[in-house]
């Protein structure tokens, strides 16, 4: 991702998870509009999921890797707060403890290839346990760094 940024000069980046399917130029559109117009800072896409669980995931921890953001908001992370799955938290927390404004938009039609596709279920079960805590944990690393002054 840091390489990509230091590969352009553009003041929007945007950063698309590899296993998406069905991504269409109105998603793109529907997800960077917001960004472009300065009505946002940050926006980062929902995969839709039914009604009831849509709602739910908005009251989640934004990990997606579908996500559009003003060049100054991963610049202003430090680098070492951007690796793994630290790097959803640390953007999310950049823009939340600097008073960005940043947001989500769902996008219908668009799916992933599953880590039970790939790997199996039990070694999946295992992923996504991993996954779960590396987020958390995350979560607190970059709120006591900002509380040190380190982020």
């Amino acid at each position: 991702m840091l390489a990509g940024v230091a590969s352009t000069r553009s003041p929007i980046v945007a950063f698309f998870d590899a296993d998406l399917i069905g991504l269409t130029p109105s998603h793109v559109e529907a997800l960077v509009r917001p960004v472009l117009s300065g009505k946002r800072a940050m926006n980062v896409a929902l995969r839709a999921r039914g009604r009831v669980l849509t709602r739910f995931t908005r009251h989640l921890p934004l990990i997606s890797g579908v996500r559009v953001m003003q060049r100054r908001v991963i610049q202003g992370v430090p680098s070492k707060y951007l690796k793994g799955f630290m790097v959803e938290s640390s953007l999310n927390y950049y823009c939340r403890s600097r008073g960005y404004r940043y947001g989500t938009v769902v996008l219908q039609g668009i799916s992933i290839r599953h880590k039970y596709d790939k790997v199996g279920l039990l070694a999946s079960m295992l992923q996504y346990a991993k996954m779960s805590w590396e987020v958390g944990k995350a979560i607190v690393v970059v709120r006591v760094a900002r509380i040190l002054g380190k982020f």
